[in-house]
């Protein structure tokens, strides 16, 4: 594998988002699992050999920042754990909710947002086929489009 390939589960309990953001990540050319709920992660994480956790706060049953609690307990700062999250209650850089993550970002994700945190920039191809996507218009501000997935990630 090459050394930029990160291998990365992406946790949301709502499968389209989860299986957009992967599709995304996978056009990068990142290994990608995905999990609908906490007790999956835990076991997606070990099979998958993770280094990077991306999780929705906001899962029912086992929280994202439970999630989080967990892995920091399991794994220590092994693993870059990234939150996001839809509830606009939720303050992305001093939330208690997001005390055991290393960023949180807001739904609905975007392509510049998550090229900050990834440890590579992402391609230019992986950018051109994901934004191009059903001819999606120009962002609110009028600058590039939005992701290809950004209607799917704001539930």
């Amino acid at each position: 594998m090459a050394d930029d390939v990160l291998r990365i589960v992406v946790v949301d309990d709502v499968p389209d988002v989860a299986e957009s953001l992967a599709d995304f990540l996978r056009l990068d050319g990142h290994n990608v699992c995905t999990a609908y709920d906490g007790q999956e992660a835990l076991q997606v994480i070990e099979a998958c050999h993770a280094d990077f956790v991306m999780l929705d706060l906001g899962m029912p049953g086992m929280s994202g920042r439970e999630l989080a609690r967990q892995l920091r307990e399991r794994h220590g700062n092994e693993l870059v754990l990234v939150a996001f999250t839809g509830d606009a209650d939720v303050d992305v850089a001093f939330s208690s909710q997001v005390a055991y993550v290393d960023h949180c970002l807001r739904k609905p994700l975007q392509v510049d947002d998550l090229a900050k945190i990834l440890p590579r920039p992402l391609s230019a191809g992986a950018r051109k086929r994901v934004t191009g996507i059903a001819g999606r218009s120009p962002g609110p501000d009028g600058g590039p489009p939005d992701s290809g997935w950004a209607d799917t990630m704001s539930q």
